[in-house]
């Protein structure tokens, strides 16, 4: 199965959508990243090798403008991969 979210900025923060739904959020106030939350959202229903992406929709403009965004991206990116990595390690031990 693949998976597709959606990376967005906004005034409010940052939003993980799929299908145009809102399915994870950092409050920009705060930055306050719920991690239990973001596991239940990203990987409900996760099975071993399914394929799971995150296209940024951030224009030129707002990557250059966010002190942050690229940042969020890029380690909302980096968390799937490594948790993607160990689900696949213990399902194959």
């Amino acid at each position: 199965m693949q998976k597709i979210y959606k990376f967005y900025s906004d005034n409010s923060g940052y939003t993980l959508k799929e299908n145009d739904e809102n399915m994870f959020f950092i409050p920009r106030e705060t930055l306050e990243f719920n991690g239990n939350d973001f596991y239940k959202t990203v990987f409900k229903e996760y099975k071993n090798n399914d394929d799971i992406q995150v296209e940024n929709m951030m224009s030129e403009e707002e990557q250059k403008e966010d002190k942050f965004g690229m940042y969020i991206f890029s380690m909302i990116e980096t968390m799937i991969a490594e948790i993607i990595q160990k689900i696949n390690e213990n399902d194959n031990v």
